[in-house]
């Protein structure tokens, strides 16, 4: 009887150990199908999944105000985006990948090498993951701050589905938006779970049941000279971008390709880059 009980035992721990989920966006840090690996109390470096950005890697667009797709699958489909919802739905361990959702969020962290506590949640979106779906729609708040960026994406299965766990994986992104700077919002610092320095209770504190759905209000202080005129634009610091003004707020784009900004009194023109 002993030998069944043992055999069983190892069933169900084995249920939890297949394959999972992942952020597979091209600039996502260390994109490979180990980082599908849940997050728990044993895992020493958690943060970004123990991954670093890498130098002179992809980098993923945000335009504020706007919706961001997210590509959210099996590790072994992170080459094969567009069959991946089929692949992951119908591989060895079915919709058992999905844990049952609970809820996903994106974060966000003006700095390359971030720490939890740098983090702030921009978007939540309740159906995710999700099976027979790979890519996830997030609202993104209209006054998400431009700048270069950390992006992380995190997700806590419920308890009824999946171990103490949670999922942090971390992409490199550029946001477009107004010229300000992200002061507060809700911190995903509160918002980690089943990992070291962080409690696993039950139930666990899916996102779902404890962060609002779509985007998440955030607060920002004036950039980039404060307020402004509606129709106004300049370039800036930066010649590869410039900006524009609405709504009394700097929101800044991207020059075209092979392009600097030059701006003459209150016009700017495009002129080819050195």
């Amino acid at each position: 009887m002993l030998p069944c009980i043992l055999f069983i035992a190892i069933l169900s721990l084995a249920s939890t150990a297949h394959s999972h989920l992942v952020m597979a966006l091209p600039s996502t840090w260390g994109l490979d199908t180990s980082l599908e690996n849940p997050l728990t109390q044993r895992t020493s470096n958690w943060v970004c999944g123990g991954r670093q950005r890498p130098a002179n890697g992809p980098v993923t667009t945000i335009q504020a105000g706007q919706v961001l797709h997210v590509p959210v699958t099996c590790g072994e489909a992170i080459h094969n985006l567009g069959g991946a919802a089929y692949q992951c739905a119908t591989d060895s361990d079915g919709t058992n990948d999905y844990h049952g959702g609970g809820g996903c969020a994106l974060s966000i962290a003006y700095t390359s090498s971030p720490r939890v506590e740098d983090f702030v949640v921009f978007s939540v979106n309740h159906d995710c993951p999700r099976a027979w779906s790979t890519w996830i729609p997030f609202n993104v708040p209209i006054n998400l701050p431009a700048g270069e960026a950390t992006m992380a994406w995190t997700w806590i299965p419920p308890s009824t589905h999946a171990q103490p766990e949670m999922y942090f994986n971390c992409a490199t992104v550029r946001v477009q938006g107004p010229s300000a700077q992200l002061t507060g919002g809700r911190r995903l610092l509160d918002h980690i779970y089943g990992v070291p320095g962080f409690s696993s209770r039950t139930p666990s504190p899916i996102y779902r049941n404890v962060l609002p759905n779509g985007a998440l209000q955030i607060s920002t202080s004036a950039g980039g000279g404060g307020q402004c005129q509606s129709g106004h634009a300049r370039c800036t610091s930066d010649p590869s971008r410039w900006e524009h003004c609405a709504s009394s707020t700097w929101y800044s784009h991207p020059v075209p390709a092979n392009m600097r900004c030059v701006q003459e009194g209150s016009l700017i023109s495009w002129a080819q880059r050195w």
